[in-house]
Order: structure tokens, then sequence, then C-alpha cells
């Protein structure tokens, strides 16, 4: 089993802002790889403050999603692509006020599909989240969103699933700090807690995704002839 190969990020700004709607730029894709995308919202307090993600005319599925009153509102989301193309990809939120609001879209290819997800949000700590691959040679996506807006300057990533390559950091001050990331091959089958160690005493909303592997390139060798 080969590890999936991560191929680009699409991210748009982390600020605050009266949209209801943020896009990343154009981004070109093959069928069959497999999308990501992570959007973080810095409160929840009602349904105006829900995110649904949309792009490419994929067929996205809320992996995990997080909708609790004092705490970021956080969406994860995956679709996988059907045909070759460029696209781009949108959160969009309910309601409008000036609130940091933040996507991220990765991209993976030679990949078996989706696996586990879980999620967690916890009133104070270092993030931490258990979840349990599917398959040996699994990417891993994190990401995190600190209602308490601690500094995270000096953060450190766990390691359990092997070294995080970051993807995204964004501090709105006074508003939330985000994180996000992945884990290229969190190696055998096993339960893995990822998240981070430090900063501590955040209050936070957590969840990750697998992205297996391949058995065979050959899939992806025929959806680029």
């Amino acid at each position: 089993m080969a590890a999936p190969s991560f191929i680009q990020e699409a991210e748009t700004s982390w600020a605050s802002t009266n949209s209801t709607t943020i896009t990343t730029g154009s981004f070109s894709v093959l069928a069959g790889d497999i999308l990501v995308a992570f959007s973080i919202l810095s409160n929840w307090v009602d349904t105006d403050h829900n995110l649904t993600i949309t792009g490419g005319s994929l067929t996205w599925t809320e992996q995990q999603t997080i909708r609790i009153s004092s705490y970021c509102s956080l969406t994860l989301a995956t679709a996988v692509v059907d045909s070759n193309k460029s696209m781009t990809v949108t959160s969009t939120r309910t309601g409008a006020s000036a609130l940091g609001f933040g996507l991220n879209v990765l991209t993976f290819r030679s990949s078996d599909g989706v696996g586990a997800s879980s999620k967690t949000n916890v009133s104070s700590g270092a993030p931490t989240l258990n979840l349990t691959t599917t398959q040996a040679n699994s990417a891993i996506v994190v990401a995190n969103g600190d209602w308490n807006a601690i500094d995270g300057a000096s953060r450190t990533w766990r390691t359990n699933a092997g070294a995080l390559t970051e993807q995204t950091y964004a501090l709105t001050a006074t508003q939330a700090t985000n994180y996000g990331g992945y884990h290229a091959d969190a190696g055998a089958i096993a339960t893995y807690a990822v998240g981070l160690s430090a900063p501590g005493a955040q209050k936070y909303s957590i969840a990750a995704v697998e992205v297996k592997g391949a058995a065979s390139d050959t899939l992806y060798a025929q959806s680029i002839m």
C-alpha cells in the first residue's frame, strides 16, 4: 500500500468579514483526486453560523461538523473529482456579521478514497483527538479552531501519526486562532492522537479525516491519458 500524494492547497484569507461567502482561487485537478476542505468561523451562536462547502459541480460530503455555542464553527468535507478540470471551492454561512472566517482545500492523488473521521470540542486544554485509521499508509488531515484566540506562535503539533505538514495558521486577534495540516503517512492501522500539544488552555473545536492510500496507480494513470 502506498500513501496518497499531496498535490496542492487552495486557501482563502482568514480575516474578519461581513461576507457570507468566501471562495478559493482556481486550481486544477484530475479525475479521481480526493479533495479535503475545512472551513472555520470564529464563533457559533445559532444556525446563522453554519458552514456549507460547495464547488466544482462535485458532491461534497460533510465528514464532521462542530456547531456548539461559544466554540468555533467548523466543517470538514470531502469530494471525489469526477473529471479533469479547473475549479474553485466556496464556503457559505448563513447570516452576516464581522467574524473571522476562512477555508482551505487540500488535494490528494493516488487514493482509494476517504476512511474514518472524528471530532471533539473541549473547553480548556491542548487540542487532542483520537482517530482510528482503516487502512495502512493513510494520510490524516487535521483542522482546529481555538475560540480563546491564544497566540500560537510557539505551536507544537502532535507527531503520533508522523510529522504534520502545516497548511494553515491564522490568528484573528480577540476572535479565534485556526490551524490545519496533514500527516502524510500515518503508517500501520492504529489509533492516533492528533492535534497540538501547545499552546494549551485552548477552547477548541477539532476534526480529522483519513485519506486512504492506493494499492495501484492504474486508475490515476488512466485519468491523465
